[in-house]
């Protein structure tokens, strides 16, 4: 091995010595912190301790357990998403967008006299989107009667409405027409 300090280009003088700030907080010589005063050597075993110096070994430790402590949040939380994902499935189906169809009002017209010559009627209808309704038959079947009594029209005729339509639609079907205010405030409420 060579002599510290023979085959560095920039040797360093005792006289030029001065504290300095290492990167953990502690002062220490220059010739602490860049090794023996030598220059790098090129044997391994040297350069191991060469490495051992610029990251320690504690600094390494807390570096891998941060990525270790990172990978785990994620695949924590990846294996959350996947245990859950058909309650998230559910609520996204139900959070569509739908198009509700308006009609704008018409208005009262007159005559040149003053004599009222057409009139708004409200025409309240009872629509349901198939879509709302349960899949299994039973529940269907259930749902179908209850907004039936409500609406005061025969379930059997609501069910004959909606039987082209499978539990996908999103249109809304027209079941009963002529409605009550009363009974569209019911079923709005319900």
């Amino acid at each position: 091995m060579t002599e510290p300090g023979k085959n560095n280009p920039f040797p360093i003088h005792q006289e030029d010595m001065r504290p300095v700030r290492s990167a953990t907080g502690v002062d220490t010589w220059v010739e602490d912190v860049y090794g023996d005063g030598a220059w790098v050597p090129t044997d391994a075993a040297v350069g191991a301790e060469f490495i051992g110096l610029a990251a320690k070994r504690r600094r390494i430790i807390i570096f891998f357990a941060v990525i270790a402590v990172l990978i785990a949040c994620l695949w924590s939380r990846t294996a959350y998403l996947v245990a859950h994902g058909g309650s998230f499935r559910a609520r996204s189906e139900s959070n569509r967008i739908r198009m509700i169809i308006a009609p704008a009002v018409r208005g009262i017209f007159y005559d040149r006299f003053g004599k009222r010559l057409v009139d708004n009627v409200p025409d309240l209808r009872l629509a349901v989107v198939p879509a709302d309704l349960p899949v299994d038959e039973a529940g269907r079947r259930a749902a179908i009667a209850a907004v039936s009594k409500l609406a005061d029209i025969d379930p059997a005729s609501a069910e004959a409405a909606l039987e082209g339509y499978g539990p996908g639609g999103w249109q809304p079907v027209t079941v009963a027409e002529q409605i009550s205010r009363d009974q569209a405030v019911d079923l709005t409420v319900a």
